[in-house]
């Protein structure tokens, strides 16, 4: 019986490896592009709960130059594990905004190019900035507003 039980958890390690390096892929690249995308990651309940990049992005994009087959989650793709709040997502305002913005030509996995003109969830939640220094100043900073 141990026998087994040592067989179960070692294949059950070996299966989950390809997910954990994925994941680890897209945090030492990530690190460097997009560095406080992965801090919020890392303390937020899908890193603690071992939900990985792949799970709500897909795993085809692996690198700089496939970036374009990054899967940008949904409504649709949180429901998968929060049904419940995605039903109060949809009744409220932020629904609207979200199908806003798909209906634009530009696209919501790009938050810098979307603050350009008013556009994008930077038309309002650019609340307080007064100048394009100011959004120069945060953008160096590595924020993604």
């Amino acid at each position: 019986m141990k026998h087994q039980l040592r067989v179960l958890m070692y294949a059950l390690f070996i299966s989950l490896v390809p997910y954990l390096a994925l994941s680890q892929n897209c945090v030492t690249c990530h690190k460097i592009k997009t560095p406080n995308i992965v801090t919020d990651w890392q303390i937020s309940k899908h890193s603690k709960n071992e939900v990985t990049c792949d799970v709500c992005h897909g795993d085809e994009h692996n690198s700089p130059k496939n970036i374009s087959k990054a899967k940008i989650p949904t409504p649709e793709t949180c429901a998968q594990c929060h049904e419940d709040r995605v039903e109060q997502f949809k009744k409220g305002k932020h629904a609207y905004a979200w199908a806003a913005m798909n209906a634009m030509p530009t696209i919501h996995w790009q938050p810098m190019e979307l603050t350009q003109g008013m556009k994008g969830c930077g038309g309002c939640h650019k609340i307080g900035l007064k100048s394009e220094e100011d959004i120069k100043k945060l953008k160096e900073e590595g924020s993604g507003y």
